[in-house]
């Protein structure tokens, strides 16, 4: 059975080096790109099963390779990540079709899980360029279609038309449930310190 591939952008040659190490340990094919347009230009010339993209890049950034790639490869799952998280960065990189949305630093279990659920569905679904005609009767498949609500919460919710507070609340809320009230695990998840968790509780409740 052929290799995943996976092409991992970000402008630090440790990062890209190191996620590289790890996914190949595991089992994917992996190619690497520093830039938005080295990645562009990956991807149109050998197009992976997923794509994982920083957010903040000079030159072009992780949001300009997912709205190009979008729309030139839409079944193309694309992971955002981020050192400067933010509901706002989040609930726009979900807006625009990320298949998923990790702030650093992240655990690069999950990472790996959340590619093999992306590739997985990739797999099923052959990417042809919006340049070439579909395969007669081919259904348009939204990418983030692939993660339900049961399997990541924040997908349903950043994509309802609700208020930033509101989708923060309602994902935290999501998550905690989801860990069975471990708040210290919640706030691992979320990319926050307990403290933090802690004001946000607190803030929902009085809301």
């Amino acid at each position: 059975m052929p290799k995943s591939r996976v092409l991992i952008v970000d402008d630090s040659s440790e990062m890209v080096q190191a996620i590289s190490k790890y996914l190949t340990a595991h089992g994917f094919d992996t190619a690497i790109a520093t830039s938005g347009d080295d990645a562009l230009e990956e991807v149109r010339a050998t197009p992976p099963d997923a794509i994982i993209t920083d957010l903040r890049m000079d030159g072009l950034d992780g949001l300009d390779v997912l709205e190009i790639v979008r729309k030139e490869y839409p079944d193309m799952p694309v992971v955002i990540m981020t050192a400067f998280g933010s509901v706002e960065s989040a609930v726009e990189a979900t807006h625009r079709g990320a298949f998923h949305y990790l702030v650093k630093p992240f655990k690069l279990a999950a990472l790996r899980a959340i590619l093999e659920t992306a590739v997985g569905d990739s797999l099923r679904r052959p990417q042809v360029p919006m340049s070439e005609p579909p395969a007669p009767g081919a259904p348009a498949t939204p990418v983030a279609a692939s993660f339900s609500a049961s399997e990541d919460p924040f997908v349903s919710i950043a994509r309802a038309a609700l208020p930033l507070r509101e989708v923060e609340s309602r994902y935290t809320s999501a998550v905690l449930r989801s860990v069975g009230g471990n708040k210290t695990r919640a706030a691992e998840i979320l990319g926050v310190d307990p403290s933090t968790l802690y004001r946000r509780e607190r803030r929902n409740e009085s809301s």
